[in-house]
């Protein structure tokens, strides 16, 4: 496989396209059973599925790093249902590198907007990587405030990479690709929705050593970040 996938990444992504088979069971599986009977188990996979993915990350510059492999970030072996599977477009040396999540509500005032931005700006000049999820308002900031100064940022998604999300920040999240990393769990053709842009929050507060939330609904997804 090319861009230097290893064979346990290759086996993760075939059970990942198998049903029912989400993080905690991969991890079982591969953790706790032998050769034999992993080797049975993806033999039910969609080859012709598996091999569309493979191509399509290839020809994106998309990398896969699973659980097992050096490049996965430590930070995230410590959270609730790591996630098997990492899709990557960008540095990957970010996701070692001391980082500071900012994130808040898609809908700012103008004030709670230019905090954000200030502040990504800040602790980019500082040092430290800023993630966020790549939303309108808040994340758009913090984002925008890091590349401004000539820092790095990493946003995680909630879709897959042929499916971003969403469609007003299109250019930033190329932008991100190219001065920054984006990652997501989900395949290429997930397409976002209310549970998997939850989902991906446990990430965004896994990678950074805090987490800033600037402005939040109290049913935000924010809040349910916080809590």
């Amino acid at each position: 496989m090319e861009n230097g996938t290893s064979e346990i990444t290759e086996t993760v992504l075939k059970l990942r396209l198998l049903k029912k088979f989400g993080n905690g069971r991969i991890l079982r599986v591969l953790k706790y059973s032998d050769k034999q009977k992993i080797n049975e188990v993806i033999k039910k996979t969609d080859i012709k599925k598996f091999e569309e993915i493979v191509e399509y990350c290839n020809n994106d510059g998309i990398r896969m790093v699973s659980y097992f492999d050096k490049g996965y970030p430590h930070k995230l072996k410590e959270i609730n249902s790591p996630p098997a599977l990492l899709f990557l477009k960008g540095d990957m040396a970010l996701l070692n590198t001391p980082a500071i999540t900012i994130v808040g509500t898609r809908h700012p005032s103008a004030e709670s907007f230019e905090w954000a931005l200030n502040a990504s700006k800040a602790v980019a000049a500082k040092g430290y990587v800023v993630i966020s999820g790549g939303a309108a308002g808040i994340d758009a900031a913090a984002h925008s405030g890091a590349l401004s100064s000539d820092g790095k940022t990493i946003c995680v998604l909630g879709c897959g990479f042929d499916n971003l999300y969403p469609k007003e920040n299109i250019d930033l999240l190329k932008l991100i690709s190219r001065k920054g990393l984006l990652v997501t769990e989900y395949l290429p053709s997930h397409r976002p929705t209310k549970i998997s842009l939850l989902e991906r929050n446990r990430i965004t507060s896994g990678l950074g050593e805090a987490v800033v939330i600037v402005a939040t609904g109290i049913n935000g997804g924010s809040m349910w970040q916080f809590n």
